[in-house]
């Protein structure tokens, strides 16, 4: 616990409130330590930032909260707009295959037709 709150620059009364408050839920070794994974410290800190910025500590979780969503939300219309536009592209090929398959029906109707 002291290496995260060194690393994000708070003191590790910070971190076991968030933990004691339900906010952080750091992995503990058999010996009772907290360890915190890279997503806990980032959650951290923001919170940190909210709290200097006069937040509540619940106001603080909510805006997080809505934040990941947003994010989470950015990616996924990300991913969608990126599977629209591969899908696009892919019907642009159908079509173009088809515009040819037509020619050539039509081609080969002139030859049947120019045969009888």
């Amino acid at each position: 616990m002291g290496q995260a709150a060194e690393l994000l620059g708070v003191q590790p009364a910070f971190l076991r409130s968030l933990d004691t408050g339900g906010a952080l839920r750091p992995h503990r070794t058999e010996g009772g330590h907290r360890r915190y994974s890279r997503r806990q410290l980032a959650h951290a800190a923001r919170l940190r930032e909210l709290l200097d910025a006069g937040h509540t500590l619940t106001s603080a979780l909510a805006i997080a909260d809505l934040e990941g969503r947003l994010h989470h939300s950015d990616d996924a219309l990300g991913r969608t707009r990126s599977d629209l536009q591969d899908r696009t592209e892919e019907l642009d090929r159908t079509r173009g295959e088809l515009r040819e398959a037509r020619a050539e029906i039509t081609d080969l109707q002139r030859r049947l037709d120019d045969e009888t």
